[in-house]
């Protein structure tokens, strides 16, 4: 086993969440807990095979995107999405809360009542979500709640101070940014996310060097024998870009479809400007059309 896998291996071995007895390993995808079929087979004690036989018989009712994604297993060793078999050559399904939340009806005994109520306080929400409630008739319970929420508040303000002061800094780096960005003026007037081409207009570049340039700094990713862009983990969490995934009905099949489109926040417009102000892009006779 390689170091970098040990690693790995032992950051998703200490966020371990247990529920009724079965410890799991959190996933992510697109910046949100997803589940495996294996997973919701070991977190119910069912038999092998038991949710993926739901799915299959649930699929025409779920909607891909937003119930689950198809991922490739390539894609999954790629970019450590989580643990698989080196002979694991198919697509894997990842459920996300609702995809899960429709596939577990089908399981009325007492235990996967427990595990549901379990699985959607403790294993799909954030850390800061998964505070219990307090046993009031608990002193110690009390000032512990008590504690925590203050050192909340701390930080929630802390939080607050550091990005007032990001903003503050970023203000005064943009209006020295030169070409690569659209002034001030506009980056400060971008309020919630745009997409690629628009962002390329605001920084006065063609959307396909923008698209070129986001999947060199490997902001971004084009999915295997699929269309469109993913974003890296590392640039979702630095709030730089988001991902938003549209439904639509296919005219001719009347098939409900999903399409996941890349946008950047008005904090990744204003780190593109500052990067891209060394080498600004030139205009070119040849324009490419942005996928």
């Amino acid at each position: 086993m390689s170091r970098e896998h040990q690693t790995l291996r032992s950051q998703q071995l200490s966020s371990l969440v247990a529920v009724c007895g079965t410890s799991l390993v959190p996933v992510e995808y697109l910046g949100a807990r997803v589940m495996t079929l294996g997973m919701m087979d070991a977190a119910h004690k069912r038999p092998d095979g038991t949710a993926r036989r739901n799915f299959n018989e649930s699929k025409a009712r779920l909607i891909e995107g937003e119930d689950f994604h198809k991922v490739s297993a390539n894609e999954i060793r790629t970019h450590k999405i989580c643990a698989i078999s080196s002979k694991t050559h198919e697509d894997m399904i990842l459920l996300t809360e609702t995809g899960y939340s429709m596939l577990v009806k089908s399981f009325t005994d007492d235990l996967a009542w427990e595990v549901q109520r379990q699985l959607v306080r403790t294993y799909f929400r954030s850390p800061m979500q998964m505070i219990a409630a307090p046993d009031f008739g608990d002193p110690i319970a009390m000032a512990r709640a008590w504690a925590d929420a203050k050192q909340a508040e701390r930080d929630e303000a802390a939080r607050a101070d550091f990005e007032a002061a990001q903003r503050e800094q970023l203000e005064h780096q943009v209006a020295e940014l030169g070409p690569a960005a659209a002034g001030l003026e506009l980056i400060a007037g971008a309020h919630g996310t745009m997409c690629i081409t628009d962002a390329a207009k605001t920084l006065q570049m063609q959307p396909y060097k923008l698209r070129d340039a986001l999947l060199e700094m490997r902001w971004m990713y084009r999915r295997q024998g699929k269309a469109g862009y993913v974003a890296y983990q590392p640039t979702i969490h630095s709030g730089y870009l988001v991902h938003k995934v549209a439904n639509y009905e296919d005219p001719e099949t009347g098939e409900q479809k999903s399409n996941a489109q890349v946008l950047v926040t008005r904090k990744g417009l204003a780190k593109l400007a500052k990067l891209l102000s060394a080498s600004p892009p030139q205009p070119s006779s040849q324009p490419r059309q942005l996928n």
